[in-house]
């Protein structure tokens, strides 16, 4: 449960930083960046690598998470194996 809020929320944030950024790139590009290119295109390709950023964060996050679960379990129980050893 936690992980799954830490993971929504976490995504959330950094999607909305994400687009802030490429949001300011693309306004700030130069005019003939837009003379020459398509609006469907920029909104086309805009859209699908956020959503592309979108999947690959929250998948990377879950395998995160779960290392870091895994890393820590791994160092508690060592620390109880020495200890009785």
């Amino acid at each position: 449960m936690i992980r799954s809020q830490f993971i929504v929320q976490g995504g959330a944030s950094c999607a909305d930083k994400m687009f802030y950024n490429v949001t300011n790139r693309v306004v700030g590009a130069p005019m003939i960046y837009f003379e020459t290119t398509p609006i469907g295109r920029i909104l086309n390709r805009l859209t699908y690598d956020i959503e592309t950023t979108d999947i690959s964060l929250s998948q990377s996050m879950t395998v995160m998470i779960i290392s870091l679960g895994w890393f820590t379990t791994g160092m508690k129980r060592r620390r109880f194996v020495i200890y009785f050893a």
